[in-house]
């Protein structure tokens, strides 16, 4: 862990020797407040010799009694008896008095006074039938042949960043 000017940042090594992920690599994550909001960064960086795949998203919880979120999205993903993501499909609006939970294509949105600046253009939005509360779950990688992991080439690095801002 170290302290940065105004924030924070965490590194972690992983040797690549778990049978189901053996993809040797660098992950650091850095927190930093500042005059433009709150500032997420994942950065991924490939210590193997083959190409390393992966997936990020922050799920951030926000309390709220009424949420309003803008721009509405155009289309949505269809979800399966099992809840995979399926075709793309239109999106006829959100009813706050049931459960939302689904897979937009969004590229920002705003809730209230808060902005989020999506980390990919697959958003999952999840709220209990009349929650006092919003998550915002930004999709990097699905595992499914339409939305592909993200993946690293041995020796070279990805970085993943969004930004929540309250306030125009």
């Amino acid at each position: 862990m170290a302290q940065l000017p105004s924030g924070i940042q965490a590194s972690w090594n992983y040797d690549g020797s778990k049978e189901y992920y053996p993809f040797p690599c660098r992950l650091t994550i850095s927190y930093t407040l500042d005059e433009h909001g709150l500032t997420l960064s994942g950065r991924v960086e490939n210590l193997g010799k083959a190409n390393l795949p992966f997936h990020m998203g922050w799920h951030p919880y926000f309390k709220t009694n009424a949420p309003a979120l803008h721009p509405v999205p155009a289309h949505r993903i269809k979800k399966n008896e099992v809840s995979h993501p399926g075709e793309k499909i239109p999106f006829n609006g959100f009813d706050w008095t049931e459960e939302v939970d689904g897979a937009f294509f969004l590229e920002s949105l705003e809730l209230g006074d808060i902005s989020i600046q999506s980390l990919s253009a697959i958003t999952q939005v999840f709220r209990p039938a009349d929650a006092p509360f919003v998550a915002i779950e930004p999709i990097t990688g699905l595992g499914h042949p339409d939305f592909p992991w993200r993946t690293v080439a041995p020796g070279e690095v990805d970085e993943v960043v969004t930004t929540i801002r309250v306030g125009k």
